[in-house]
């Protein structure tokens, strides 16, 4: 697996270590209290949520996920015939650090944040990412969190999709700018934003 998919999963972190960087990012939220859909997928899977056990077999995913558990963040993957095929992560401390932008943003009580989603190659065009997101949500919100938040690049059309039809809402348009030691971070409202 390292070498069919290490240049697709990760192409732009080269040009990231030479101190180069450009994020231009969506960031979505949703209420739980609000019904979540019910999502159909074209293929069997289950989801359910990770240990670090389920990350054995996948050397270039065991180090982050062992790190992200240890730290109390949730893995949620979807597992067809005993492989990973997919997975979201989420985090509801108070302070998480987002590496795109390398800095923290802040959640309320009752906020969770999702992020690294992920669905390989080979099952994409399925409806699994999007049912990722519904169990996700769904775990949640029998814990009673109240918002969800997530971020996704401008360019990456899949999970703006995703997000869309689980009833998240665009507020935030992110920029984030890097070259060497220079960094700017800029966010505004987007019109569409409605008080959250």
């Amino acid at each position: 697996m390292k070498d069919r998919y290490a240049r697709r999963i990760f192409p732009q972190h080269f040009s990231w270590k030479m101190g180069l960087k450009y994020v231009k990012a969506f960031l979505w939220k949703r209420h739980l209290w609000d019904e979540i859909p019910k999502i159909e997928i074209k293929i069997p899977v289950k989801i359910k949520l990770a240990s670090i056990g389920d990350f054995e077999r996948y050397p270039l995913l065991k180090d982050e996920a062992l790190k992200r558990l240890s730290e109390g963040d949730l893995g949620f993957i979807a597992v067809w015939n005993g492989m990973i095929a997919g997975y979201l992560w989420a985090s509801f401390k108070r302070k998480v650090y987002i590496q795109e932008f390398e800095r923290e943003i802040s959640l309320k009580i009752g906020e969770v944040y999702l992020y690294d989603g992920f669905v390989l190659p080979d099952f994409r065009r399925k409806g699994l990412f999007k049912k990722l997101l519904e169990e996700t949500l769904h775990y949640f919100k029998s814990l009673n969190v109240k918002k969800a938040n997530a971020y996704a690049l401008t360019s990456n059309k899949a999970p703006q999709k995703a997000f869309r039809a689980l009833g998240f809402r665009t507020v935030r348009l992110v920029k984030f700018v890097k070259i060497l030691r220079f960094k700017k971070f800029e966010e505004r409202k987007l019109k569409s934003y409605e008080k959250f």
